[in-house]
């Protein structure tokens, strides 16, 4: 008789449990994403993005921090002559947005971007460059560095 005391319990918890939610008086949770943008957490870690100095340029050195640390070796950073990057590609199709390349810049040249809409046709498409990068850190505004 005990098993189906536990058994007839759990049912019971569980309809409560739906039925609190069925109820008139509750807001519903349902958020209108494609009219209204959701909220993003305070510490929304988003694609990493280049972060520029006031005269527009990239803050990047091409030490290289970033592309060492990241676990997939997803970034590719080739230096200039002049400190700092001739090349900087990130493919966003393989980041697993873990923040380990914004944490560890030495001169805060990445920070995590505040957009979750990257979807696209292609994985070409995915694949990011110094400009889009620098682009797409420009448009979501400004952002602190730490996660």
């Amino acid at each position: 008789m005990s098993g189906f005391g536990n058994w007839f319990t759990s049912i019971a918890k569980g309809l409560k449990l739906t039925m609190r939610y069925w109820s008139p008086l509750e807001k519903p949770v349902t958020e209108k994403y494609p009219e209204e943008m959701p909220k993003l957490p305070e510490r929304y870690r988003g694609l990493p993005v280049l972060d520029t100095k006031p005269d527009g340029e990239a803050k990047c050195v091409a030490c290289g921090a970033c592309a060492r640390m990241c676990p997939l070796g997803i970034i590719t950073v080739v230096p200039s002559d002049k400190k700092t990057a001739k090349e900087f590609t990130l493919d966003a199709s393989r980041c697993m947005f873990c923040g380990m390349c914004v944490d560890i810049c030495p001169f805060k040249a990445l920070k995590p971007a505040r957009v979750f809409e990257l979807a696209a046709g292609s994985r070409e498409e995915m694949i990011y460059d110094k400009e889009k990068l620098i682009a797409l850190g420009k448009e979501t505004g400004e952002r602190s560095n730490t996660i």
